[in-house]
């Protein structure tokens, strides 16, 4: 009885921290964000959230280069803009980290799905590279742009 009560509690505070709402960037950012043209010499990393109904209460914490954006929530995506090079992307649950090394060029997008999935106590986070530029514009397409964190 005491081991459901503890699960219980700790299902309860996943809920709750996962119940605040990602603030939406403005109109003109979110329609700069999907003309997918980066700055001359940089790189776009798009970071987009399913809208799937598993673990739509749940957000998500999202790093690029261990510098924190905020908390991804379903249906919303982050656009960082780095130079080319080498970067990590991370995004995290109360219960573990994806994680993604990426190689970049300038003048490219790339574009990375984020999923809640099953898992014990609370739905996990999965993150998996959208290779066809085509699939990963669309997913942004279809997803609102939230307010970065870091600037």
């Amino acid at each position: 009885m005491a081991g459901r009560i503890r699960i219980s509690v700790l299902l309860l505070g996943t809920l709750i921290a996962g119940l605040a709402m990602a603030q939406a960037a403005s109109k003109d950012a979110e329609a700069a964000a999907k003309s997918f043209a980066p700055p001359d010499g940089k790189v776009n990393i798009y970071v987009s959230r399913d809208t799937s109904s598993f673990g739509k209460l749940i957000q998500f914490k999202v790093l690029v280069d261990d510098k924190e954006l905020g908390s991804i929530a379903q249906g919303t995506f982050f656009l960082i803009v780095v130079d080319p090079g080498k970067h990590s992307v991370k995004v995290v649950s109360t219960t573990n980290t994806a994680k993604a090394e990426l190689d970049t060029v300038a003048g490219k997008n790339y574009f990375f799905e984020v999923k809640a999935v099953s898992g014990f106590p609370a739905a996990q986070a999965s993150m998996s590279r959208v290779i066809i530029d085509a699939m990963g514009r669309l997913m942004v397409t279809q997803s609102t742009l939230a307010q970065t964190v870091v600037q």
